[in-house]
């Protein structure tokens, strides 16, 4: 029995020697044999990447370039459609009629007292007033204001031919006519001290917006004289017989057309005309 344990020990020896033995020189083949496939997988990565890196490119410059196109074909469209705008002001909503309010009808909210009433700027386009009148506040008590109306531009769909300032300055026509363009410009406690600052200011008043619009104007008037409407009839869907108001395709789904009647005129039955393709 004492012979069985000696040699059991060694035995037991003997063999986890040998068993860390083969352990470490497994370990070492198996290290180099998944440093070997390692370097074969980042080999295949780079390859991937750099390949993916080309079909990117090449995706992202398809996308420029079609993009580009994109860009090119919408300044055409849009570039016609500005055009179609301005032919389309002398038949559209804003009437020369609309333009001219009369200065006598011109009422603040609540019968607020009006302090001044001045012409600022007319012409076939454009008319402006400067008014001064009593507001809510306790101390400065009066505001100086510019409102009118222009036959061109606003601040929605119209925004993209000419941006018009507005801001509410409680002041409209006595016919409940809108003024498109409202700018507030200063409020003091009495109309003597904003006439003063009136005229400090009067020189440079709205100069920039009237660089915008007597551009926008230059380019209308040029519009006029090189184009007519039948020069697009092709893409106009539909057109009023009576006042020859008309609407493209993308235009007409600002309008309820069912009824057939024009928005303009308000001529019922034939009063449209649908262009047929």
């Amino acid at each position: 029995m004492v012979k069985a344990y000696q040699d059991n020990r060694e035995k037991i020896k003997e063999i986890s020697e040998q068993r860390d033995k083969f352990q470490e020189q497994e370990k070492e083949k198996i290290y180099k044999f998944k440093h070997k496939y390692y370097e074969k997988i980042r080999a295949l990565e780079k390859e991937r990447d750099n390949k993916s890196e080309v079909l990117e490119n090449q995706k992202d410059a398809k996308k420029e370039k079609a993009n580009k196109e994109i860009s090119e074909r919408h300044k055409a469209i849009e570039k016609v459609e500005r055009i179609l705008y301005f032919l389309g002001l002398d038949t559209g909503l804003k009437t020369k009629e609309w333009l001219n309010f009369d200065e006598k009808t011109i009422h603040v909210s609540r019968d607020r007292e009006i302090g001044l009433i001045e012409k600022f700027y007319q012409d076939e386009f454009l008319k402006a007033v400067i008014v001064i009148y009593e507001n809510d506040k306790p101390k400065n008590k009066y505001s100086l204001v510019v409102v009118g109306r222009c036959r061109f531009g606003g601040q929605s769909e119209d925004r993209h031919i000419l941006e018009l300032p507005r801001a509410y300055t409680c002041v409209y026509t006595k016919d409940n006519g809108y003024f498109n363009i409202e700018i507030a410009l200063k409020d003091l406690p009495t109309v003597e001290e904003l006439k003063i600052y009136l005229e400090k200011i009067k020189r440079k008043l709205l100069k920039d917006f009237m660089y915008e619009y007597q551009t926008t104007k230059l380019e209308l008037l040029e519009v006029k004289e090189k184009y007519k409407i039948d020069d697009f009839k092709k893409i106009i869907k539909y057109r009023c017989k009576k006042c020859d108001f008309f609407l493209t395709e993308k235009d007409a789904g600002n309008y309820s057309i069912n009824d057939n009647k024009c928005p303009r005129c308000k001529t019922e039955g034939f009063g449209w005309w649908k262009i047929q393709a």
